[in-house]
């Protein structure tokens, strides 16, 4: 399954190690640090991805829950079939509201940022078959 995870550039580090950990569950996941050459159209690239992409996880925090490019993202998921019963929420931090369009999709909370934990979690959730994924 090809897994586009969105967040925020400030999370980087914690979904590198996320992404990681998930490849090891069985998963592809597009990540732009080793996808993206110099000089390729960074958008034309994600739009791509997102096109491929079998499930989304979105990784939330205080700062991606205000970054343009995890919105789009989302909204663009909403309105793809594709990602129907595959759109994870993984909650890597308190924030004051997790955004109204992903409320009633299904949420990963972790304690920590603790990367395995947390794709651990966000795998058995994909792995479910679509109708009881969400």
């Amino acid at each position: 399954m090809n897994v586009f995870i969105s967040h925020s550039e400030s999370d980087a580090d914690f979904v590198k190690q996320f992404a990681a950990a998930l490849t090891a569950q069985g998963f592809h996941v597009w990540q732009a640090d080793r996808e993206v050459l110099p000089g390729d159209n960074l958008w034309l690239k994600v739009g791509q991805a997102l096109e491929d992409a079998d499930a989304m996880v979105v990784v939330l925090s205080r700062r991606a829950v205000v970054t343009a490019s995890v919105r789009r993202d989302i909204e663009f998921a909403l309105g793809s079939p594709q990602f129907r019963g595959r759109l994870v929420t993984l909650l890597v931090e308190d924030v004051d509201e997790i955004p109204w369009s992903l409320e009633r999709l299904p949420v990963v909370r972790i304690a920590s940022r603790m990367p395995a934990r947390a794709a651990k979690l966000v795998a058995a959730h994909l792995k479910l078959p679509r109708e009881k994924a969400g």
